[in-house]
This record gives structure tokens, sequence and C-alpha cells, in this order.
């Protein structure tokens, strides 16, 4: 009992700690063809600068915008298929339109302005 208890506080956490979805290539048209803002980030878990991004981009408080993360390695035709040469590579999506592509490592305020320059109305 006292297992279980503390194995659904820690799920409780984390998914509130966590709130940003990885996505795949089933799922991926489905969400980038949704209607608002969304930042999609493709990266590779044990690359130092995909590590570094998605510690930023878990300080960010984004509003009205969807974070997704894809896997670079297990999506390999999906990261081909938008050209994807290195990772991290974030794409910045107005609707099912890409506005922007950067390429490296942002720290918070680097992420915060290109927030801005890619979703200013």
């Amino acid at each position: 009992m006292k297992k279980s208890l503390i194995f659904f506080i820690v799920s409780l956490f984390s998914v509130t700690l966590f709130a940003f979805e990885e996505i795949g290539e089933k799922d991926f048209m489905a969400k980038i063809q949704s209607p608002g803002n969304k930042i999609v980030v493709f990266y590779v878990p044990k690359d130092p600068n995909s590590k570094d991004l998605n510690e930023t981009i878990q300080k960010l408080h984004p509003k009205n915008l969807k974070i997704y993360f894809v896997h670079a390695g297990k999506n390999k035709n999906l990261s081909i298929g938008m050209g994807i040469a290195y990772v991290p590579t974030i794409l910045y999506f107005k609707g099912n339109q890409v506005k922007g592509r950067e390429v490296g490592a942002k720290n918070l305020k680097e992420m915060e302005e290109s927030i801005k320059k890619y979703f200013k109305e």
C-alpha cells in the first residue's frame, strides 16, 4: 500500500513536471495539423546539445503554445522528410506551416526571443 501511494505521487509529479509531449512518425501529422502555434524539437537523448536544449525548454512557461519532442534516431524517416541534418533542430509551426528553423542548443533568453519572433501576431 505504501509503495503504491509513493508511486502514484511520483507519477503525478512527473506528469506535471514534464508537460511537453514526445511524438513520433505515427502522430506527427495529426499534431502538426491541429490549430495553434507549435514547437517541434528533433533531438537525440545522448547528444549534449540536445540535453542542454531540453533542460532550457523545461524552463519555458509557454502561453498558447504546444511543445513536442521527436527522437530523431527512432524516427529516421520523419527526420529525413523534415530535412533534419543535425540535432537538436527546432521547428516553429504556426498552424501547419513551418515559420522557422533553428539548429543547436539555445538558452532561455534565446528561446523566448525566437518564440516572439516566429509567433508574433
